[in-house]
């Protein structure tokens, strides 16, 4: 399976709800959103290991998300990207992020080892405070 493959399965997971099959596809020691040294939103929060990362599912949960597209997908040897367009309503408000990219560094065993969100970090400010 190659790496984009992984990464549609983790998007499709996550469209089903199954955070579990997201996870598995982690490597224990994954590096999730670390280049954040103040986080725009509390699911952009730095975590550190697979079960740290259950924490960002958690932190989106107040979310709902009304749309959930991912769009364009490339690789290039240990590096996946993904773009997805979203739509989500919080606190009475809705927010759209047509280009919401997630940089994935895989393994050698083909586990993700780091997943950093390449977004617009002001609209995520504006929707974890209902602006």
């Amino acid at each position: 399976m190659s790496n984009v493959d992984t990464v549609k399965e983790m998007y499709e997971a996550f469209g089903g709800g199954d955070i579990a099959a997201i996870l598995d596809k982690l490597d224990e020691k994954v590096e999730w959103d670390t280049q954040y040294e103040s986080a725009a939103a509390p699911w952009l929060e730095p975590r550190r290991g697979r079960e740290s990362v259950a924490g960002f599912f958690e932190a989106l949960a107040p979310l709902q998300f009304t749309k959930f597209e991912p769009h364009t997908m490339a690789a290039d040897g240990t590096k996946a990207v993904g773009v997805i367009h979203i739509q989500a309503d919080h606190k009475g408000k809705h927010y759209v992020i047509p280009n919401e990219g997630h940089l994935r560094t895989f393994g050698e065993d083909s586990k993700v080892k780091s997943d950093q969100h390449m977004t617009d970090t002001a609209v995520h400010w504006r929707m974890a405070n209902g602006q």
